[in-house]
Order: C-alpha cells, then sequence, then structure tokens
C-alpha cells in the first residue's frame, strides 16, 4: 500500500512539475505578441498578453508600460470604463508597494498623470 501511494505521489508531482506555467516568451515576445492582436483588432488577446508580461516579468521595465496599455485597450477600445479605472489603482499600488518611502509629492504626480490619462474617456470613440 505505501508503495502505490509513494508511486501515486511521486507521479502527481512530476506531474505537476512538468504542467506548471512557466513563460513560454520573453517580456519583449509577449509585448510584440500584444501589439499584433491590436492590429488585428483582437483586444482580449492582446490583454491576455500583457497581463503575462505582468504575471511572468514583474520586474521587467514592460510591466508598468503593460498595465498602461491593459488599461488604454479598456478605455478606449473595448468602452470598460470600470476595468480601466481598476487597472489605474493597481498601478498606483504597484508604485506604492515597490517603494515604501514613496514620497508624496512623486504619488501626486503618478495619481495626476493618471487622471489626465484617463480624463478624456468617452464612449464615443
Amino acid at each position: 500500500m505505501r508503495r502505490i501511494l509513494f508511486s501515486l505521489l511521486t507521479t502527481g508531482m512530476a506531474v505537476l512539475l512538468i504542467t506548471c506555467s512557466k513563460p513560454d516568451n520573453t517580456a519583449f515576445g509577449y509585448w510584440d505578441n500584444a501589439v499584433a492582436l491590436f492590429n488585428q483588432s483582437d483586444y482580449q488577446g492582446c490583454i491576455k498578453q500583457y497581463q503575462r508580461i505582468i504575471k511572468y516579468f514583474p520586474d521587467d521595465s514592460l510591466a508598468v508600460p503593460a498595465m498602461f496599455a491593459m488599461a488604454d485597450v479598456y478605455k478606449n477600445n473595448l468602452n470598460d470604463a470600470d476595468q480601466a479605472i481598476k487597472i489605474y489603482k493597481e498601478i498606483i499600488l504597484f508604485f506604492k508597494i515597490l517603494t515604501v518611502h514613496f514620497s508624496s509629492c512623486k504619488r501626486i504626480l503618478l495619481e495626476g498623470l493618471i487622471y489626465f490619462h484617463f480624463r478624456n474617456f468617452s464612449f464615443d470613440n
């Protein structure tokens, strides 16, 4: 009985390790895929590529631009203001977590940038 249990456990762990989600591309590769999908008007596919950048490469220089790009797609192409605002709030939270001593001046500047970026939102695009 122990052998069977050990065998099942070992097999299960092997399957888990094999099927664990690993990036199948680089951050730049996901970015290029997102741009190509955007140009084909596949906005949901585009967002998935940006989400992969954030998931697999959160420290990459493309992580924050990917968040802004996702918010833009939601705002301008999918006309989903609530989701765009949610992502803008995540960007602010990301920066607050990234730097513990984030000066209030920089935080106000970032929030102002997001407000300026979002204030021209219209469902009549």
